[in-house]
């Protein structure tokens, strides 16, 4: 149904009256047909009254001090005492009164207001009345997210023939004003008017046909407790992380985000460590380092790693830079000879692992075996490689941990489309399928990608015995579902040197440890193995390009030049000729790989803006500039086979420019 109201002119006649001494009439302004029921009215009001946010982003929430049906006796035992209107012809029923909480403190002032439910029967029809009544006394007082009125009424009209959830034969929603004699009816408020009735309408209309909430929030924590402390965050930090932002990216969505997701993270651990020392956490794939920045500044003692360094680190504080380190992750359990500490190796102290994982910097990239000490609180957030290896190595490290995934990528670091749930297969559904490496391959149409990521990585951490709880975030981002491991299943299966309850420190057992690194090396074999990672994680440390030094010497002519590297097993093919060309100042170096009928593209550095631009069968888009901040829009795949053949120029490789990525981007 079209909402299309239907104005009421000025001068209308109103259609409530309030009995109430000393009050002003009410002004009809709209009102529209409906098809649901006086339940449905109801149930629809109790939520937007519950949820002030749906009406205004303006507004957190709504903080409920008194619900209670009315007697004629009424005394109420609350801080915000009601004020009660009463209408000819209407019954009050319930007394509610609600304290409606601004998103920005510093902008909005609170309001209280008192919501009251009536109802009058006729032969004819039955009408619901709902009463919005600021506590106010002039029009002046009203916050911005407020219509400048001294009441608000919703009112529904159904025919008395049918009164059950089923569809009844006529209704109509209409929506009247209570103005002050201050602030007369204006365009301002037909339009607030406008707005409130076709949100009430959308909602009723959704409930009726069968509408049912698919995303619920506040599911660990209460939505007041995480709202409060993320407003003391924003009032905190948000100005002067805003003003000092390094990156190239938005600063307004990353700063907020993470304060949001610091905010949860703060009242997470009050719950789970109540009375107990903190254990310290970990952010792995920790990007621009700024949550940990933000943990830190709390009181909160903890690191964080990524495989390559952001010029952001050094605008932080200076514990922050301690505590920020360049490292790649090798898991124990897959490492080979040489290339890190064996899996045995347990880091016992916090303070002492940090030193040591500082040591050797500038001699070559630093490399982390992904074991912490027991009890370190893991942060995964958008880790994106190392999204699904969060719940092993939380396993291996006895530790809880919170994963927020974001981009799909297999456990040997490449993308892939992680399967829908329950997928039929010959192997296990949750193993890489080449197939699925085509972001436009769905076998379940109904199934997101994203979607088909979370449930995937969520049946990797039960594997590894986890009980997983699942929240879904308000910070401003698509990427909000958070999976937080903290309790251990009750089985056989549960690895034994794991306590059930986690947070408390415990000696390793080496024997139990082998047992435990048998099981995930098992759980990895089972959904698709880690070939390649090592490989595929050495590369992010390396530079993308190779500049030439200054030099005022006549340009060098173009000169071809195609390497070929051997096969690695599935991943993508490309085929084509490479050319280096030197630009007479010296400083910048370009690349050129042609390889029809699958891609052309072009990569540069310093200065040299560089572009790929996919033709043929894939495509692939993107663009970096200075110092190699890049950003990168896929809209299509080459031909995936089962060899993997790279196309190097004379002094680099040629490859895909990938976005500024918190975790491990193996191309």
């Amino acid at each position: 149904m079209i909402f299309s109201p239907t104005p009421s002119p000025a001068g209308s006649p109103p259609t409530l009256e309030e009995t109430t001494i000393g009050t002003t009439p009410w002004t009809p302004l709209f009102s529209h047909s409906c098809s649901f029921p006086p339940e449905i009215f109801r149930e629809v009001m109790l939520n937007l009254i519950r949820n002030p946010n749906i009406n205004s982003n303006r507004l957190f929430r709504a903080d409920i001090s008194l619900d209670i049906p009315f007697t004629p006796n009424l005394a109420p035992d609350s801080e915000i005492p009601p004020r009660i209107a009463h209408f000819k012809d209407f019954d009050l029923k319930t007394v509610m009164v609600r304290t409606m909480i601004p998103r920005n403190a510093l902008l909005d002032e609170p309001l209280d207001q008192t919501c009251m439910f009536y109802e009058q029967t006729r032969d004819s029809d039955i009408q619901s009345l709902v009463i919005y009544t600021p506590h106010i006394s002039s029009a002046s007082e009203s916050p911005f997210y407020h219509p400048s009125v001294r009441g608000i009424a919703f009112l529904h009209t159904a025919n008395n023939s049918s009164t059950s959830t089923s569809t009844p034969k006529e209704a109509t929603l209409s929506i009247h004003y209570s103005f002050f004699p201050t602030s007369p009816r204006s365009p301002v408020h037909e339009q607030t008017a406008h707005h409130l009735l076709r949100v009430l309408h959308k909602h009723g209309q959704g409930l009726s046909t069968g509408y049912v909430k698919r995303v619920h929030h506040d599911m660990l924590l209460p939505q007041a407790v995480v709202q409060n402390t993320y407003a003391r965050l924003k009032a905190k930090h948000a100005k002067a992380l805003c003003e000092s932002w390094s990156e190239s990216t938005d600063p307004t969505k990353h700063v907020f985000e993470d304060l949001g997701i610091a905010a949860f993270l703060i009242e997470l651990w009050r719950e789970m460590y109540d009375g107990r020392e903190f254990p310290g956490f970990v952010d792995i794939g920790c990007g621009n380092g700024l949550l940990v920045h933000i943990l830190l500044a709390e009181g909160y003692a903890g690191w964080g790693f990524d495989a390559r360094r952001r010029k952001s680190w050094a605008t932080w504080s200076e514990a922050a830079q301690r505590n920020l380190k360049e490292l790649v992750l090798i898991p124990s359990i897959i490492q080979t000879a040489g290339s890190g500490s064996g899996s045995l190796e347990r880091n016992l102290d916090a303070e002492a692992a940090i030193a040591a994982e500082g040591e050797g910097e500038g001699e070559g990239v630093g490399i982390h075996n992904g074991i912490f000490p027991t009890g370190t609180f893991i942060i995964s957030n958008h880790a994106d490689e190392l999204t699904p290896w969060t719940p092993i190595l939380a396993t291996l490290s006895s530790s809880p941990f919170i994963m927020i995934p974001c981009c799909s990528h297999s456990l040997s670091g490449s993308r892939f489309r992680a399967p829908p749930p329950h997928t039929p297969s010959k192997t296990h559904p949750s193993a890489p399928n080449p197939q699925n490496s085509n972001p436009n391959h769905n076998t379940n149409a109904t199934t997101s990608a994203f979607a088909s990521l979370v449930s995937w990585v969520s049946n990797i951490a039960q594997d590894c015995g986890w009980v997983i709880e699942k929240e879904m975030l308000r910070i401003p981002s698509t990427r909000n579902t958070a999976l937080i491991g903290r309790k251990r299943q009750d089985s056989n299966t549960t690895p034994p040197n794991v306590p059930h309850e986690l947070g408390e420190q415990k000696e390793v057992n080496v024997a139990v440890a082998v047992d435990v690194d048998a099981e995930m090396k098992e759980v990895v074999r089972k959904y698709g193995g880690a070939e390649g990672w090592e490989r595929n994680a050495m590369k992010l440390n390396q530079p993308k390009t190779t500049t030439t030094k200054p030099s005022t010497s006549t340009p060098a002519t173009p000169q071809p030049a195609t390497t070929l590297t051997a096969p690695e097993a599935g991943t993508t093919l490309w085929l084509g000729l490479a050319v280096v060309l030197t630009f007479p100042f010296g400083t910048d170096t370009v690349g050129t790989a042609v390889a029809p009928p699958f891609a052309f593209s072009v990569t540069g550095e310093a200065g040299a803006a560089g572009a790929v631009v996919g033709i043929g069968i894939g495509a692939t888009m993107g663009m970096e500039v200075g110092m190699g901040a890049a950003i990168e829009m896929d809209v299509g795949i080459g031909a995936m086979l089962a060899g993997h053949v790279t196309v190097v120029t004379a002094i680099q490789d040629v490859e895909t420019l990938g976005e500024e990525s918190r975790g491990q981007s193996v191309t």
